[in-house]
Formats: C-alpha cells, structure tokens, sequence
C-alpha cells in the first residue's frame, strides 16, 4: 500500500473518530462565552454590526478578534436560527483541517505511520474535540500552530544553507495572526523563534559563528508575535480593562500553580500511552538521536513560553489553562518526533496501530470519566470549567426548557429564572424562537426587582431552571414569590421548576 493511500485511510479514520466524539457536544445548546461571541461582537440580532466593529470592539476577552470576524462573515450566510452544530461549523471545519495537516505535511518528518498516529491523537483526545467545535478562537489557533510547527521544521531543513524566504514570510503572518485570535497566544510565535534561535547542527556550537544566523532565522516568527500583539495598543483602555476582567475571573477558579499543574496533566491527558515511549526514548535510550532531532530543544522552548505566560500574568490575575491549548500541536510534534527516533522495530505497523487502539480507548474512557465527574459536580452545585470538564459540555437543558415553554405557549405570558451563569443562554434561545429576552432574569437581576411577577391584574407564572433545589428555593425566596413551587421535570444538568 502506497504511502498517500495509507495517509487517506489514516485521515479518514482520523476523521470519523473526531467527529464521532464533537458530534453530541456540536448539536448541544451554545453556552454562554459562544453566546457573547455571536450576540456581542459577531452582529446576531443586531444587523448594523459592521466587520470594523468587530476589530474595534474588546470589551470583553471572549472577543477572539480573528475568529469573531469569520463567525461575522458566516452569520451572513446562515441565520441565527439555524441549528448549532450549522453555527459551529467554522470551527469544525478547522479542527477537520488541523487533522489534515498532521497526516499530510507533518509526515514529511515523522513518516506516514507516525502522522496518521498524531491525528488519531488529536481526534481521540480528551482536550482537542472539546474546544475544537466551539464558536470560540481555539480551534482556529491550534491549526495555526499546526501549520506554524510545520514551517518552523521546513526553515530548519533548509539552514544554514539558504534561508527559506516563504516558509519565514508564513512565519511571519501566521505570527501576526495568532495574537490576532487571543493576546496570549503571542507566546507561540515566540516559542517557534526560541526553537528556531536554539536549533543547532551537532557540529555547531550554541555562541558560534553561526549564532547570528540562527537568531536572523527567528526574528520573523518573533516580529509576527509582535506585531499582532502590539495592535491591542490600538484598542487603549479597552485592553487593559479586558485582560483584567479575564485575569481576575481565572483567579476565581485557580492560582498560578494550580492553573499551570492543570495544563501539565491536561497535556498528559491528551497525549496518553505516548508518554511511555517518550519517558523511554529521553530516559533510556537514544539520547543521541532525540538530541539530534531536536526534540529537548522544542519542549525547552514550549516551557520558556508557558512559563513566560504566567509570570506576565502578575500576582493579581491567572492565566486560563485553555490559553495554553495554543501548544499543544507543538508538544505532540515533539513526542512524535521521539518516538519517530526509537529503533525501526518500535515503529513498525503492528505496534503504531496498537499504539493507536489504546489512544483511541484511554481519550474516550478519560473523557467518559470526566464527564461523570463534572456531573457530579455540577449537581452539587459547582460550575467545573478546565481542560478535562466542563459543565456546558453536551448541556440541552435551557434550550429544552425554553423550547417546552415555547411549545406551551407561555414564553410570551410567563418568566423564567435562572442563575447569572445560565442568563445569558436563556436569553438567546427565547430571541431565536422571536420572544422577547427580557421575560428571563438572571440572579443579579432578580435582586434589584424582586417583585417584578407582580401584575396589575394578578401574579404572573414564574418558572425556574436550577440545578438543584436549594438553589430554586432561593431564587423563588429572592423573588419573594407567594406560589408554591414544585418540579417539574428533570434533566441532565437542571432541573424545571414551576407553581404548583
């Protein structure tokens, strides 16, 4: 079997796996950082929006400019009532060409076995399909950094013999891009122009002749990064107030080490039982040839990045451990490419599919057990949101409550009450089915007009999604509501609650 063959075959298995695992969670409800996405800055509902405004506009961190403004381009072609695996389908689409990347260009270096291996890596990760469908930057950003490890091999193949004007000319854009998506994923481009200044051939010496030609090779990956970086001083005190805002809801959920020990067992996670031939290949054997093939020198240059993170992070805010979902094509590279280094006999077909059953089985059963616990936790009361969990994942409730009240006839007639967390979601599916947004109040509404049920011809129906009890009797008891209340119907992640 030819070697393209066996890479359609790897993409095709590769494929189906992915879309297998994002199908569930693609056709779920949109939660609440997508809603803001497309209500605030991508023009739903609000049909002056321009594609400037979009640049313009950072209120927020959930605006992933870049991305933001192909979601734009696409509301011009699909309604917002559409169904949300169709909204998503941009970043679907992105993941799917993130997958064809590593089969069809990373093979170059790791060979067609081991390629198809980072694909099924990628699709049968606990991490990667849960943020590649999503109407956020994530997806798009991992394909970037895909492309840009890419690149960065293609310049190291050519040095020192000639410089590679249009594998750096991409470097370059591809680093103006990704700060472009999110601010911090600035530290790709600069991670790519450490590996690119670090990189050596074994006779060259690191502070030698060929010292400022290698630092000359990393400037445009490292200008790129600049520059994308350096539009947000365009945007003045709306950056400044954003990247707070975002600093410090992080540091509602983590400190600095927790978020940084969360992305190293994130990473763990995503790459599974390649850790065991990886800790093998560095730890055991061929020091040599890992050394050659630069492996020490990628992963010192993804850890100054990650490290460069937190510590621009300060003291008051916390990095998320999904801005580092910016790294992950590049530390998988770099396990591929210790592994592509073990002895032939490692390598051969038997193994790598074998390798492959048991990423497919441990990224499902990791995820399997995940999901069980954000359950878990979810009912109790928490919001569990990293890596490995998080509690809108696969979530239908407040679109099925919401669509029940529609069917009934009552959304026009009745309220419906729900945490801050889910306001915004609700407020959404009420607009999409053409009821009015303002018949739903989150908590910090309902504290300033708690009596607002009261009617001039009586009380008004008020309904309520909780995820568990006590939480309903306290939204009933702000609203001082006079009804008794009962449940009504139980789902996954809420419960509906109504007068009795």
């Amino acid at each position: 079997m030819t070697s393209r063959k066996v890479s359609w075959i790897g993409l095709t298995v590769a494929l189906a796996i992915y879309l297998a695992r994002v199908f569930p969670w693609a056709t779920a409800q949109l939660w609440i950082d997508e809603v803001i996405t497309l209500y605030n800055y991508a023009g739903a509902f609000h049909p002056g929006t321009t594609l400037g405004s979009v640049f313009r506009n950072y209120t927020l961190a959930n605006n992933h400019i870049l991305s933001t403004a192909i979601y734009w381009c696409w509301l011009k072609a699909v309604p917002v009532s559409a169904p949300e695996i169709l909204l998503r389908l941009p970043s679907l689409v992105f993941g799917a060409l993130t997958l064809a990347v590593i089969v069809f260009w990373w093979r170059k270096w790791l060979g067609t076995r081991i390629a198809v291996l980072g694909a099924v890596v990628f699709a049968a990760s606990p991490v990667f399909p849960a943020f590649a469908y999503q109407i956020r930057g994530y997806s798009l950003s991992m394909l970037l950094a895909a492309v840009g490890v890419a690149l960065v091999v293609t310049v190291l193949d050519e040095a020192p013999k000639r410089f590679h004007w249009k594998a750096q000319a991409a470097l370059l854009l591809l680093g103006v891009l990704q700060p472009l998506i999110m601010p911090s994923a600035a530290l790709l481009p600069a991670a790519c122009a450490l590996w690119l200044a670090l990189a050596r051939r074994p006779e060259e010496r690191l502070f030698g002749t060929t010292t400022w030609r290698r630092i000359a090779s990393a400037m445009p990956s490292a200008l790129g990064g600049l520059l994308g970086l350096a539009y947000y001083l365009t945007l003045g005190e709306q950056f400044r107030l954003a990247r707070l805002d975002a600093g410090e809801i992080s540091a509602d959920w983590w400190t600095s080490g927790s978020s940084a020990t969360h992305v190293l067992l994130a990473m763990a996670a995503h790459l599974g039982v390649l850790l065991l031939p990886l800790a093998w290949s560095i730890f055991f054997r061929n020091i040599k040839q890992i050394y050659k093939n630069k492996v020490f020198i990628i992963l010192l240059s993804w850890l100054v990045a990650e490290g460069l993170m937190y510590f621009a992070a300060g003291r008051a805010t916390v990095p998320f451990p999904r801005n580092s979902l910016v790294f992950f094509p590049m530390v998988t590279f770099a396990t591929l490419l210790a592994i592509r280094s073990m002895p032939r006999r490692y390598c051969r077909q038997g193994a790598v599919f074998s390798a492959g059953v048991l990423v497919v089985m441990l990224g499902i059963s990791i995820t399997a057990w995940q999901e069980a616990v954000c359950l878990k936790l979810v009912r109790a009361g928490d919001i569990p949101q990293d890596l490995l969990k998080q509690q809108y994942r696969g979530d239908d409730s407040t679109r099925a409550i919401v669509r029940n009240l529609h069917d009934a006839g009552l959304c026009d007639t009745t309220y419906l009450l729900v945490s801050d967390n889910d306001g915004t979601v609700a407020k959404w599916h009420y607009e999409v089915l053409g009821h009015d947004p303002r018949r739903v109040y989150d908590r910090t509404l309902l504290l300033a007009n708690p009596r607002f049920w009261a009617q001039p011809d009586g009380i008004a129906l008020v309904f309520v999604s909780a995820r568990l009890a006590p939480e309903a009797d306290q939204l009933y008891g702000i609203a001082q509501y006079p009804l008794a209340h009962q449940c009504l119907m139980e789902l996954k992640y809420r419960d509906f609650y109504g007068p009795q």
